[in-house]
C-alpha cells in the first residue's frame, strides 16, 4: 500500500504521529545506511494507513542531493520489512540489463520496527495513465501510451518469472479452487447468488483442472500485488514498487503459479463488470500485456486457457468482494450475478487444451 493508491477502500489518511512517531523517525536517522551516507530527514509528510501497513513520504537530504523517500511500516508482521527489502534487492539484479524496466531501490530495513525505506520512483502510476486513457474524450496518444505501458508491464513480468522457475515444484491448484468456492459461498449468502451458478462454475473449473499440464503450474517468484497502482511509469521507463506477502503465498515464500501475478494485473485493467470486461479499449490493454509477456518469457500466456480461467476467476471474485461502488444492495447483487454469468459463458466457450508454448521445458 502506498500513497499512490490511497483511494483504496482499505486505506485512510492518518496523522503524522500515527504513521511515523518520533521514535521511528529517530530509528531511521540512526540506522547504518542513513549514518554512513550522512542522510538527514528534511520534512515528513502525513501518510495513509491500511489494515496491514502504514505508508508515507519524507523529504531527505543526501550530500549534494535532495530527494523523496517512502517509508512503510508493517503493523502485524514486522518481519515482512526485511522480506520486502530482500525481495527488492533480488529483483533489481534480474533487471540490471533490461533497459527501461526497473525495480524501486530499497535503502534500509529495520526489522525490529517493521520499517522499510525506499527511494521514490519518478513518474506517475500506471493506474492514473489508464484512468485518463479510458475517458470518452481521451486522445489517440493517451490510448496508445496506455497500450505501450501495458506491453511494458507484460515484458517486466515475463522477465521476472523467466528468471525464477522452480522445476519440479508445482503450485497447489486445488487450493485455488477451494478459495474460489469459499468466495462463491460468501456471495451466495451475502447477495443471494443462485446455488446453480456456483455449482456450474466449480464444475467447469474442476473438469478443466485435468487439462492443466504440471509444467503450467510451475512455481515462480511472485510479486503478490502486481497491479497498475504498483507500477510507476515515465517516458521509456517502468518501475515496479511495493511487493506484497498475502497469507496464501507466505508458506511458499512468495512462489506461486505465474498466473497469480498475471491474472491479478488483468483483472485490474479489465474491471469486474460485463461492460468493462467487454470494452474494446480495455481488451487492447490486455492484448498488449499478453504480447509483452510472451515476448520476454519462455512460457506464453494463453488467455482463457484452463489455468488462466482458474486464476482469473479467483481474482475477479476478490475484486467483486472488495468492490465499493456506492450503490444500493440490489444493484451490487445484480453486478455479482451478471459478472458470474459472463465468466461462466466465457469458460464454457474457452479451449480445454493449450499449446506447448504455454509451458516451460522443465
Amino acid at each position: 500500500m502506498t500513497m499512490r493508491n490511497a483511494g483504496s477502500r482499505l486505506s485512510r489518511p492518518c496523522s503524522l504521529d500515527e504513521w511515523l512517531p518520533p521514535v521511528f523517525r529517530e530509528a531511521i536517522i540512526t540506522s547504518p545506511y542513513f549514518r554512513e551516507n550522512r542522510i538527514s530527514i528534511a520534512a515528513v509528510q502525513a501518510g495513509f494507513c491500511s489494515p496491514y501497513t502504514v505508508t508515507g513520504r519524507i523529504a531527505a537530504e543526501f550530500p549534494g542531493e535532495s530527494t523523496f523517500l517512502w517509508v512503510k511500516r508493517y503493523l502485524a508482521k514486522p518481519s515482512h520489512a526485511a522480506r520486502e527489502y530482500d525481495f527488492l534487492r533480488e529483483a533489481r539484479i534480474v533487471f540490471e540489463d533490461k533497459p527501461g524496466l526497473k525495480v524501486v531501490e530499497p535503502l534500509a530495513a529495520i526489522e525490529s520496527l517493521g520499517l522499510i525505506v525506499t527511494r521514490e520512483a519518478p513518474g506517475v502510476t500506471l493506474s492514473s495513465v489508464l484512468a485518463r486513457a479510458q475517458r470518452r474524450l481521451a486522445s489517440l496518444r493517451q490510448v496508445k501510451l496506455a497500450e505501450e505501458y501495458c506491453r511494458q508491464a507484460g515484458r517486466w513480468l515475463g522477465y521476472f518469472h523467466e528468471g525464477s522457475p522452480r522445476p519440479g515444484d508445482w503450485a497447489n491448484l486445488d487450493q485455488t479452487v477451494r478459495l474460489i468456492e469459499h468466495c462463491l459461498k460468501w456471495a451466495e449468502i451475502r447477495w443471494g447468488i443462485a446455488p446453480d451458478l456456483r455449482t456450474d462454475c466449480l464444475a467447469i473449473l474442476r473438469t478443466r483442472l485435468s487439462a492443466i499440464s504440471p509444467c503450467e503450474a510451475v512455481r515462480v517468484k511472485t510479486h503478490g500485488d502486481y497491479a497498475p497502482h504498483n507500477l510507476v511509469v515515465e517516458p521509456l521507463n517502468l518501475t515496479v514498487i511495493d511487493p506484497s506477502f498475502p497469507p496464501e503465498l507466505q508458506e511458499q515464500r512468495n512462489h506461486c503459479c505465474r498466473m497469480e501475478d498475471a491474472a491479478r494485473f488483468c483483472v485490474a485493467i479489465l474491471g469486474n463488470s460485463p461492460r468493462t470486461l467487454q470494452s474494446p479499449r480495455r481488451e487492447s490493454w490486455l492484448k498488449a500485456f499478453v504480447e509483452g509477456y510472451n515476448q520476454s518469457s519462455g512460457a506464453a500466456i494463453v488467455p482463457w486457457s484452463p489455468v488462466w480461467n482458474l486464476f482469473f476467476t479467483r481474482h475477479l471474485l476478490l475484486s467483486l468482494k472488495d468492490w465499493t461502488g456506492e450503490l444500493p444492495d440490489f444493484w451490487r447483487a445484480a453486478r455479482w450475478k451478471k459478472t458470474l454469468g459472463w465468466v461462466l459463458n466465457m469458460m464454457q466457450r474457452s479451449p480445454c487444451k493449450v499449446t506447448e508454448k504455454a509451458c516451460w521445458s522443465v
